[in-house]
């Protein structure tokens, strides 16, 4: 009897553990539907940034490059147009083409606003706009003096990220190449600050330009070689970081180095960025950007933006340049909005290089809506730089009371 009861005991201890193996293989077959497998992750965890796809970040960046990622929120970073210190007033720049540019003119028109664009492919509307986190870098040009740079400081009481210069191969000693003023380091890179270096190919005293000497055909020569050396070597022993834009505004008609003035193409201006950028392939502290005008002039096929641009090997950055002349009127949006959607295409870092809007009881609105509404909708926009003058134009930041106080109230939030 004894034997009998321990045979039976066994006998279901041995069922016990096969049902549960039988279960065990069940499971690890065919999870179950509440099983971490099928359970949707959070997108706060690690865990769905590791297994889920892009980050938020490069989600919202894809998203504005016009692909197929899912949207979610942005977090833009951080990063300007230009006229001279003694060159004719701001206008916008632009880049220059490559043999095949890469993007192709689009004359489908386009809705912006409720406005058509007919220079704008459809793809390059960004239809999703985004907002940033936190403000972007900004600087501004304040003059070619030391004094004006303190005369801003003390006005604004805010270190700058960018300090903006302009620099004209012809107008040293003897119409000699013009290198940076020695006193340039201890109120730019001694601050911590980025120096933005618009290098123009010009004599400024010219007043015209049909500057032969200064065309691109004479780049290519050689004629400026040892120019180009001794400013690369110059940049180098420059103790801060550049931002060098080369022939800004190369779509627009007012300056000797542009793509339709003084005998130059198109073509040429590409081949003279590339031949300039060479001197500085050993020169760390100095990137590229190049800088359009928002709008071409001639606004023609041969001038378009996409023409002028050299590569991505060539560039750093690229800007646009865009001023409210008030003749007439334009909105920051008007100004700016085809010409970001277009070089956003790049691929590129961004920054606006220059602007400004002219005086009348809109201006404060104005700057309020670029800084607040435009700008913030592009995630490559690093930052910008606003040309503070009173030129053609009373550009100043301070020449209203609210003016002034949309631009404290950017800066300091």
């Amino acid at each position: 009897m004894k034997n009998a009861y321990i045979l039976t005991v066994v006998g279901f201890l041995g069922m016990t553990i096969g049902l549960g193996l039988l279960v065990a293989i069940n499971e690890d077959s065919y999870p179950n539907q509440y099983s971490h497998q099928n359970q949707p992750i959070p997108n706060n965890t690690e865990e769905h940034k590791a297994d889920n796809g892009p980050s938020p970040e490069l989600l919202a960046l894809s998203t504005e490059l016009n692909t197929k990622s899912p949207k979610t929120t942005t977090t833009p970073s951080i990063a300007d147009q230009k006229p001279t210190s003694s060159t004719p007033s701001p206008k916008t720049t632009t880049p220059q083409p490559t043999t095949n540019p890469k993007v192709a003119i689009n004359n489908t028109p386009v809705k912006i606003n409720n406005k058509v664009d007919k220079k704008m492919p459809e793809t390059m509307v960004s239809t999703t706009p985004k907002k940033i986190i936190t403000k972007l870098s900004w600087g501004v040009y304040t003059g070619s003096n030391p004094n004006d740079i303190s005369n801003f400081e003390n006005k604004v009481g805010i270190n700058p990220d960018y300090l903006a210069y302009f620099i004209h191969w012809g107008n040293g000693p003897n119409h000699q190449g013009v290198l940076l003023p020695n006193w340039l380091e201890g109120v730019v890179a001694d601050k911590g600050r980025t120096l933005v270096l618009f290098w123009e190919a010009s004599d400024y005293t010219g007043h015209t330009t049909i500057q032969p000497d200064y065309s691109h055909r004479a780049i290519l020569r050689g004629d400026w070689d040892e120019y180009l050396e001794d400013f690369a070597t110059n940049l180098k022993n420059y103790n801060g970081q550049v931002i060098l834009v080369p022939f800004s505004e190369l779509n627009g008609n007012w300056n000797p180095w542009s793509g339709t003035t003084n005998g130059n193409t198109p073509e040429e201006v590409v081949a003279s960025y590339r031949y300039v950028h060479k001197f500085f392939d050993d020169v760390p502290n100095v990137k590229f950007g190049i800088a359009f005008n928002a709008a071409s002039v001639p606004n023609t096929e041969a001038n378009q933006i996409e023409r002028y641009y050299p590569g991505d090997e060539y560039v750093d950055y690229v800007g646009v340049d865009g001023f409210n002349y008030n003749d007439p009127w334009l909105t920051a949006s008007e100004v700016f909005t085809s010409a970001l959607n277009r070089i956003t295409k790049f691929g590129k870092p961004m920054i606006v290089f220059s602007f400004g809007s002219s005086e009348g009881s809109q201006k404060p609105a104005w700057l309020n809506e670029a800084l607040n509404e435009v700008f913030p909708q592009y995630p490559l926009l690093r930052g910008w730089v606003y040309f503070n003058q009173n030129k053609e134009r009373n550009w100043l930041l301070w020449s209203d009371n609210n003016t002034f106080k949309v631009f404290k109230d950017y800066i300091t939030k």
